[in-house]
């Protein structure tokens, strides 16, 4: 009995969460203005350095006005790639030139 109904409750917080993302992806995100790539590099350099947390906003894709803000710990691979986790432990990848706004925090 038990089970079901903490199977339920999961069930209902992975709906809800499904919903909130939805939400989150057609809802218009306040655009940062674009930093030189001087700023940009003196920023990332910092946050990798120090291990601080930081508010990144993305272009999400090529001459288009669609963006995607990230916070997170800024990591690089051996190999030179960028990522950023999130609180969650999740990693996404963040390619630098599409970089539009790193601030630390």
């Amino acid at each position: 009995m038990q089970n079901a109904i903490l199977n339920n409750q999961i069930t209902s917080v992975k709906s809800l969460k499904n919903l909130l993302s939805g939400i989150k992806a057609i809802m218009p995100i306040d655009k940062k203005d674009q930093l030189d790539a001087e700023t940009i590099i003196d920023r990332l350099n910092l946050a990798l350095s120090f291990d601080k947390t930081v508010k990144l906003q993305i272009n999400a894709e090529l001459n288009s006005d669609r963006v995607v803000n990230y916070t997170g710990k800024m990591l690089q691979t051996s190999n030179g790639n960028l990522l950023i986790q999130s609180s969650h432990k999740d990693l996404s990848r963040i390619i630098p030139s599409e970089i539009r706004f790193l601030e630390l925090i």
